[in-house]
């Protein structure tokens, strides 16, 4: 299934036609709220297609100085202020709980944090304004309050200030009633800390008496989860701003886009958050339009039942299932709350198959303001379940699986849904440390279906899954039929992927390198129904959560402790190293590709980072020598944020020795010494090479001795085993007769 909104929820802007003096308006048009923080794949959903189900907390911040169940809040207001904190001027809090189901085995998809509050009085000509900051003083403590910012923790955390986005929703200042309405998404803060108790601080508002309308605020909380042991549901959260004054009129609000299920009861649940509804002034409504769309129906819940036929549903009530709150007070004083089912008897106000309704709110006689609207219905979704895991029993998912092993998959279908679906397709991703082998299914494929083995993108014209790692099988399964057995296996398919045992794709991508992932999904449409039908495959069960299916990759490490490669020169940091031996300006472009699976793309940084760009020729060097030039790679298919790591290195003896110039007699032998390889040389392995020229010969370990008498010239050198030479140095001998010196001390008769 999944039918997305065509149309958001929009609230209609037209008063009662020829009655000017109503007052009642949308300000902000009802819209789906989306949430950007929720877990993939529900960012951005205006549907929460789920397993699953809403919930809803909240409590008032202020309350009658006089309390009453029936009192009103245009009486003296005083702030709830529980949470024993001297730096928060008002406080309350709500218990969070999933319902009746396992928390453990639940996920918080949403949260929304909506705050309300009245603030200052407007006189009769609307003169007086409501500012959106404010200073409040209360026993020594000043407070600087702003209408689109709060205070939240979870009971044993610390306050998070929470802020309002610049449109989310609406604050009036001198209109309206100066009531305004506030909205954060809290996904993130909520996802973290789960169930518990939550409390909500500093909201905007001020004690004392606000005039007829009076004083008033409040917060709720809207939390979307899903868990796999309940019913699916098309769940969907609405906000605005809808001001309905005293003078009466009603607003309709068409919704549209879930769709109901297919056969039995259609369960309905409603939630709704209101400011400004009085408990002693009745005249209020909520209704529904039903199923045969020839009447309203008006709705209410257990704490705002009419008396007789007078309605009241925004009546200062909090009805949210039971849940804890502090303080739990009956009379709310201006703040509604409301989460609860709809009386859907033989599925009078929506029906099977169903795509939209309508609401409508008024009054005829209260004063408020309607921001938030949840509706959840049971949804109808073709339910095929593809399992897809390794044959091999002993493989466990979230284990390891040596490099270079061939590992069978075995994928089968289930039809636990109310209905076949045609044009049934699989596709399973592999990732790029894998290659995919071919079938292996007994006596061939089922009849009737096909499978086929595309490339990665990027990977080159011609790339074959004998050179290519990675890329995507397709198994086209034709229509799925309804079987009698919900669990009877109606196809199935066995294939083998080989785990790669490259060196340096191996060593040089972290962790990423050594994640196998194998995901895929489920597409068709159903057979009566016409809804689409998408799922993720099944890698197991959980047995704690009623042995219901695990959707997602089959994880696995690829264990490399025998994959040994000392001559591909990776470095300790996992660089595969490309050398240049002497001297160069370049590796050649094809050295280097040739490592690596066709269709490698090359950058000059981390892929995605700034000013990272493609290497589309040779791979420069470092022509200072014995430095690293860093690049990094990208293999057709490697999942985002994944990379490989290579660099250039050119081997270079930048080193020169240490010499003396040398003096010797012609009569006996001559001894070269006082020359040697520097410290730093001899740490690198370097030894002395002495030539007879500046550039160009064949250097010599063995020093050169002169023969004749003179002064000569030789140059040495270091130089390593690799044939690779530093700057020759240039030293002299001096070769003179040594016996052919005059000795003055001799008599004159003896020379």
């Amino acid at each position: 299934m999944k039918n997305f909104l065509k149309s958001i929820l929009i609230f209609t802007s037209c008063l009662l036609i020829g009655v000017e003096t109503f007052a009642q308006s949308v300000v902000i048009p009802f819209t789906a709220r989306t949430s950007t923080k929720a877990p993939a794949p529900y960012q951005g959903k205006i549907i929460y297609n789920v397993q699953g189900d809403f919930t809803m907390l909240g409590n008032t911040n202020l309350t009658l100085v006089e309390y009453s169940h029936t009192g009103s809040n245009n009486a003296e207001m005083k702030y709830v202020d529980v949470d024993n904190d001297a730096t928060t001027l008002n406080s309350s809090s709500a218990t969070l709980k999933l319902g009746e189901a396992d928390p453990k085995c639940s996920e918080i998809l949403f949260a929304g944090l909506y705050w309300t509050g009245r603030a200052h009085d407007l006189d009769a000509s609307g003169v007086s304004s409501s500012p959106n900051t404010f200073s409040v003083t209360k026993g020594g403590v000043t407070k600087q309050f702003n209408k689109q910012k709060v205070r939240l923790k979870k009971t044993g955390g610390s306050y998070q200030e929470i802020t309002a986005g610049t449109n989310d929703i609406y604050y009036p200042t001198t209109t309206r009633g100066a009531m305004y309405s506030a909205y954060a998404d809290v996904t993130d803060y909520v996802r973290t800390n789960g169930v518990g108790e939550y409390t909500v601080a500093d909201i905007a508002v001020r004690e004392g008496s606000g005039g007829a309308t009076g004083f008033y605020g409040g917060w709720s909380m809207v939390v979307v989860y899903k868990n796999p042991t309940m019913k699916w549901r098309d769940i969907s959260v609405f906000d605005g701003h809808g001001y309905m004054t005293a003078n009466g009129g009603n607003v309709e609000l068409p919704i549209s886009g879930f769709r109901t299920a297919q056969s039995g009861d259609i369960n309905l649940k409603l939630g709704v958050t209101a400011g400004e509804g009085d408990v002693g002034v009745p005249g209020d409504y909520f209704e529904i339009r039903n199923a045969a769309n020839d009447a309203w129906v008006r709705l209410n819940h257990t704490n705002n039942a009419p008396s007789g036929n007078t309605p009241n549903f925004f009546n200062s009530s909090i009805f949210t299932g039971g849940n804890a709150r502090n303080p739990n007070l009956q009379n709310n004083t201006g703040l509604d709350v409301a989460m609860f089912n709809l009386n859907n008897a033989n599925n009078t106000l929506i029906g099977h198959d169903a795509t939209s309704t309508r609401f409508r709110y008024g009054t005829s006689g209260d004063t408020y303001i309607i921001f938030n609207i949840v509706l959840a219905v049971d949804a109808y979704v073709p339910q095929v379940v593809v399992e897809n895991k390794p044959t091999d029993t002993n493989i466990a998912n979230g284990g390891t699986v040596n490099a270079g092993s061939v590992i069978e998959f075995t994928t089968t279908i289930k039809n636990r849904g109310t209905e076949a679906v045609n044009n049934g397709v699989i596709t399973i991703d592999l990732p790029s440390n894998v290659y995919y082998e071919g079938p292996t299914t007994p006596g061939g494929l089922p009849t009737g279906t096909t499978i086929t083995w595309t490339a990665p993108a990027g990977a080159p014209v011609g790339a074959t899954q004998q050179t290519t790692p990675g890329g995507t099988l397709k198994w086209s399964v034709g229509t799925v039929p309804l079987s009698a057995n919900p669990e009877t296996i109606l196809k199935t398919l066995k294939y083998k992927v080989r785990v790669t045992n490259d060196c340096i794709l191996l060593n040089t991508g972290g962790a990423c390198a050594l994640e196998l992932d194998v995901d895929g999904q489920f597409t068709g449409t159903g057979a009566i129904s016409n809804s689409d039908a998408k799922a993720g495959l099944v890698s197991g069960y959980n047995a704690d959560c009623g042995n219901t299916p695990i959707y997602g990759a089959f994880k696995s490490t690829i264990d490399i402790t025998g994959v040994s490669c000392p001559e591909e020169n990776i470095t300790q940091d996992g660089f595969k190293r490309f050398i240049a031996l002497c001297e160069g300006n370049v590796i050649p472009r094809a050295e280097v590709t040739a490592k690596y699976p066709p269709g490698t793309v090359f950058y000059t940084g981390i892929p995605g980072a700034t000013g990272s760009s493609v290497v589309t020729g040779d791979f420069s060097l470092n022509t200072a020598g014995n430095s690293a030039t860093k690049f990094y790679a990208k293999v057709p298919g490697m999942a985002d944020g994944c990379y490989l790591k290579l660099e250039t290195y050119l081997d270079k003896v930048t080193t020169q020795p240490m010499v003396t110039n040398q003096r010797g007699c012609s009569d006996s032998p001559v001894t070269i010494s006082g020359i040697s390889v520097s410290s730093t040389g001899a740490a690198a392995g370097n030894a002395l090479y002495y030539f007879t020229n500046s550039t160009g010969g064949t250097g010599t370990t063995t020093a050169p001795i002169p023969t004749g008498e003179g002064t000569f010239t030789y140059y040495v050198a270091e130089g390593n085993d690799k044939g690779c030479f530093g700057p020759r140095v240039p030293f002299s001998v001096t070769i003179v007769r040594c016996n052919a010196i005059t000795n003055p001390a001799l008599p004159s008769k003896a020379r």
